[in-house]
């Protein structure tokens, strides 16, 4: 028990050293660099304030610290939204996955002829890279042809559905009515996520935010001059690197489907599902 423990123990070690030390992604970058910048500028205010012939009145502590609460308010439900989006559209593609099984497992059940099965497994194809391409298409028109392609796949899936009906004495009217309302509840999955592709957080809310933390960064070593010196200056950027990592990461994961390496798999989701099919 103790040996497993302890291999349990060394592993989940070993991924946070991993996560810790291994290449940084984009929005590291990003920050490291906006942090560098800030220490900069923190460091030529600080050589202003001990340096200059005028005296330059230290901000009191209490208001730094009722900005931050502010800040942090905002920040937690900028957080808060932005996962939920990520959130949700990971719900949605394993329900759409879900669907597809239990489409599946209903189709297995039924004797089928080889032309019906390729024909389906065609259409079920087409339709997984229709999809895909929409989510992660940024030209709107182009997304716009991309789901009218995937919403004429789940046409054809019914018109397949409904054809064996007729045709097939063992596929009765009450399997192409199960069937096909599983076509609708993969359209109904498929519609939220094109929702949350299509309405993106409010501009001017994500703007707003940049500039407090901004004004606050700005502000903050006329707070610390006096009692950190010189020092003050990787505390600022500390602080900055905080507080606007949080926000660029809420940017990252805002939108999950634009491929980068915080975003949903899509293609891969959807390879799954075209090549598990009948």
């Amino acid at each position: 028990m103790n040996s497993m423990q302890n291999s349990i123990n060394q592993k989940v070690t070993q991924g946070w050293l991993y996560l810790l030390f291994s290449k940084p992604q984009m929005y590291f970058l990003t920050i490291i660099k906006h942090t560098i910048i800030i220490g900069l500028i923190t460091l030529i205010l600080c050589y202003m304030y001990f340096h200059s012939p005028y005296k330059i009145h230290k901000i009191p502590t209490i208001t730094h610290t009722l900005i931050s609460l502010a800040i942090g308010l905002l920040l937690v439900f900028r957080t808060q939204s932005a996962y939920e989006r990520w959130y949700s559209a990971y719900q949605n593609f394993y329900n759409i996955k879900a669907y597809f099984n239990l489409m599946l497992f209903r189709l297995r059940s039924l004797n089928l002829t080889q032309e019906s099965r390729e024909n389906i497994k065609k259409i079920v194809g087409d339709f997984c890279e229709n999809f895909s391409s929409h989510l992660q298409e940024m030209d709107v028109n182009k997304a716009l042809h991309f789901e009218n392609l995937y919403l004429n796949n789940c046409s054809q899936l019914i018109e397949a559905f409904e054809k064996e009906s007729r045709k097939n004495l063992e596929f009765d009217k009450s399997d192409s009515n199960f069937l096909i309302k599983i076509v609708g509840d993969i359209l109904l999955s498929c519609s939220s996520c094109t929702r949350i592709r299509n309405t993106p957080i409010p501009i001017s809310y994500e703007i707003h935010i940049k500039l407090s933390i901004f004004l606050y960064i700005l502000s903050l070593p006329f707070g610390l001059f006096y009692d950190m010196g010189i020092w003050s200056v990787f505390m600022v950027m500390l602080v900055y690197y905080i507080l606007a990592g949080i926000e660029i990461i809420s940017k990252e994961i805002e939108n999950p489907f634009e491929g980068s390496p915080n975003d949903l798999p899509v293609q891969n989701f959807m390879n799954k599902i075209n090549n598990s099919f009948i």
